[in-house]
């Protein structure tokens, strides 16, 4: 994808899916990439929530976005929510992600972030 897609694919998130796109966290917002990172998977996790359509197809965005694990992600994965509770972003929409799995033990996991990284 090209810089221009991915802004825009960007744009049209944060103009229709109700996710306030200020929240993006400091360390997401240094280049498009980790804020496309964001803030697709915000609306990724948000469509998987509501079970509105085929998540493919919803998170598409003309090409500009893929569907990858965690596993294979090749830069910093703290940018990309998701329900691995070791490596969603310390964010209100990581949590939500997190909590959706209804397990204590990620809940756990995902608390112990909080506190470190409030504590440090």
């Amino acid at each position: 994808s090209d810089l221009a897609s991915v802004g825009s694919a960007i744009e049209k998130v944060c103009a229709s899916s109700g996710f306030d796109c200020a929240t993006i966290p400091s360390q997401c917002s240094t280049t498009v990439w980790l804020q496309a990172d964001y803030v697709l998977s915000v609306a990724y996790q948000a469509q998987a929530e509501t079970g509105d359509g085929d998540a493919l197809t919803y998170c598409y965005y003309d090409g500009s976005a893929e569907v990858i694990s965690v596993a294979s992600y090749s830069t910093d994965p703290l940018c990309v929510v998701t329900q691995d509770a070791t490596y969603t972003p310390v964010t209100a929409e990581g949590y939500q992600a997190v909590l959706k799995l209804n397990d204590p033990t990620s809940t756990k996991v995902f608390i112990r972030r909080v506190v470190e990284e409030n504590l440090n």
